[in-house]
């Protein structure tokens, strides 16, 4: 992760993809541990995307589940309303998840328009890219990162708090 084959250090990692199987019961899985670990020791910020079953169990997806991650609800900023799809209900860990709600609804990006937390999650990625280029000082010290985002996020989202995110 830091100038391998010639590549620029990581400062942000970013997941967005389909849930694991069996993913549906809030278990605290070897994915979700992997990562954290992962974040620990390299002490790089990992966005994961909370998933999209909102309208269903509502489980966020791992590795979202992970105490280290910052794992991202989808919200429509047209509306300010959390996304019915949005996963929400936290982890059997006792984490409250997701941490954030970025948005998610009618996405468009080289001539796609998307739905979901996988739209939600690149937001605040590219946000805390942002935020290293403006602070330095703040690369590799993913906690503080996690605060600042968690503590400054402010924006009245309406459709449930259980819905919405701890920041």
């Amino acid at each position: 992760l830091n100038w391998l084959n010639g590549n620029p250090q990581t400062d942000v990692m970013t997941m967005s993809m389909s849930s694991y199987q069996n993913d549906s019961d809030g278990e605290y899985k070897n994915s979700d541990r992997g990562w954290d670990n992962i974040v620990y020791d390299w002490n790089i910020p990992f966005v994961k995307s909370a998933g999209n079953r909102g309208e269903q169990e509502g489980a966020v997806t791992s590795p979202g589940k992970g105490y280290n991650s910052i794992t991202v609800g989808n919200y429509d900023d047209a509306t300010d309303t959390i996304a019915n799809g949005s996963s929400f209900v936290d982890p059997n860990t006792g984490a409250a998840k997701p941490d954030l709600s970025a948005p998610g609804e009618a996405i468009s990006a080289g001539g796609h328009t998307m739905w979901g937390t996988s739209q939600a999650a690149p937001h605040v990625a590219g946000f805390i890219a942002d935020i290293l280029s403006v602070y330095p000082w703040m690369k590799r010290n993913a906690a503080l990162v996690k605060a600042l985002m968690l503590a400054d996020s402010v924006k009245p989202i309406t459709g449930g708090s259980d819905k919405v995110g701890v920041g």
